[in-house]
């Protein structure tokens, strides 16, 4: 389960142009903290979850796979670039 969540979140941030450095920056926690969550090492806090969501302009829904992997990034570019 954690994977699926790290995987979202590289794929949010990546769509947004953060580096892993700058979401870190965002969050107030170190950069190896956030490739952690990435990896599906750790998995973030209920509130460090709505702020990366807020940050990668998307929805928690879509971090936690209650969302198709198109639906935030539709939202964010009108394109469907995962199909």
């Amino acid at each position: 389960m954690a994977r699926q969540y790290g995987a979202r979140i590289r794929l949010a941030r990546d769509a947004v142009g953060l580096s892993s450095k700058e979401l870190a920056q965002l969050l107030g926690v170190r950069w190896q903290t956030v490739k952690r969550y990435e990896c599906g090492v750790r998995i973030p806090p209920h509130m460090t979850m709505r702020a990366i969501a807020e940050a990668c302009n998307t929805t928690v829904s879509y971090l936690l796979g209650e969302e198709g992997y198109d639906e935030p990034f539709r939202r964010l570019t009108g394109a469907i670039p995962f199909r």
